[in-house]
């Protein structure tokens, strides 16, 4: 049995590895800029440990990406197995709102539905994989 709950967690988890990465991104660029300026001796001192900071706050941030895709991949296996009973049309709503994270309104525009469609087979489907709506 699987759950909306179960479905709205997967794709918040999917969302989170998404600013993770994004803020791996960035605070990479800030050392980058950091890394320039080391060279005038005034700035040094002070941005040395400010770097060594924010190389540690990469690492962490990195370990959690990680751990997060590891357990994202193994749940979305469970999941694609879980939606096998589901109409074409119902799976491919699921996998495209709730594991790829699109919108309802880009979902409807990818499967050629209204809107209202949309909401009538998400809960078929989700009705379907023993949930409640």
């Amino acid at each position: 049995m699987l759950t909306e709950t179960q479905l709205i967690e997967f794709r918040k988890k999917k969302k989170e590895i998404q600013v993770i990465d994004e803020h791996i991104k960035a605070l990479r660029e800030t050392i980058g800029a950091k890394a320039a300026s080391l060279n005038e001796p005034t700035k040094a001192s002070t941005q040395g440990s400010e770097t060594e900071r924010t190389i540690e706050r990469i690492m962490m941030l990195e370990e959690r990406y990680e751990q997060l895709r590891s357990e994202y991949a193994k749940e979305r296996i469970l999941i694609e197995d879980e939606i096998l009973c589901l109409e074409p049309n119902e799976r491919a709503l699921i996998r495209l709102y709730y594991l790829d994270g699109i919108t309802m309104e880009e979902v409807a525009e990818k499967l050629v539905y209204s809107i209202a469609q949309i909401y009538n087979i998400r809960t078929r489907a989700i009705l379907k994989l023993g949930g409640t709506v």
